[in-house]
């Protein structure tokens, strides 16, 4: 008993411990808890695999709207080119169902999410901005006849370089690093 009071442990609880242990209605205590814990589980899976169908259908259903507009062609030109129309797709079907209780028609889906697109544009189109440039229109040919040299990411990095030499480069790296910032007038 001497040792069990070092530990801290009085007699009160030392019988207390072993009441419970010889207690059969702990151990079904401990069961049904398990139980318990089981079937939560069960029905929190269960919940999570219906979450991942209805998920897989509704990527379905967006990909099926999308097919449409693809196989439209011009009739549908901005809900294909626009990313977020696939959403913008999805939203308006959501909303219809929850407005009527049925589903839409994917195409009239599409073509109001068409329409809705064409409206911004026309908007975006009226603005400073957007309004007074020319969207892919062909250049201007240069004047008095010359002809003009494509534009090129290295044509405008070698704008007023110098041209370059027939003298081959050094093979050693150092040597080399230092012809080219002479040619270049770095140095």
């Amino acid at each position: 008993m001497a040792a069990l009071q070092k530990l801290g442990v009085d007699q009160d609880s030392l019988i207390g411990a072993l009441a419970e242990a010889q207690n059969p209605d702990n151990k079904t205590g401990a069961l049904e808890k398990q139980v318990e814990t089981l079937t939560k589980w069960k029905q929190e899976s269960e919940i999570a695999r219906q979450q991942s169908e209805i998920n897989r259908q509704n990527e379905e259903i967006k990909d099926m709207a999308m097919d449409i507009a693809k196989s439209g062609g011009d009739k549908y030109e901005l809900v294909n080119t626009i990313p977020a129309a696939r959403d913008l797709v999805w939203d308006v079907i959501n909303q219809y169902f929850d407005e009527t209780g049925e589903a839409p028609k994917l195409e009239s889906a599409v073509a109001h999410v068409e329409k809705y697109l064409e409206q911004q544009a026309d908007m975006y189109a009226g603005t400073k901005k957007y309004g007074g440039k020319q969207r892919h229109s062909k250049p201007k040919p240069p004047p008095n006849g010359q002809t003009a040299k494509p534009r090129t990411l290295s044509s405008d990095l070698n704008a007023g370089a110098p041209p370059p030499s027939d003298k081959p480069l050094p093979m050693d790296p150092d040597q080399r690093l230092a012809e080219i910032k002479r040619r270049n007038g770095w140095w």
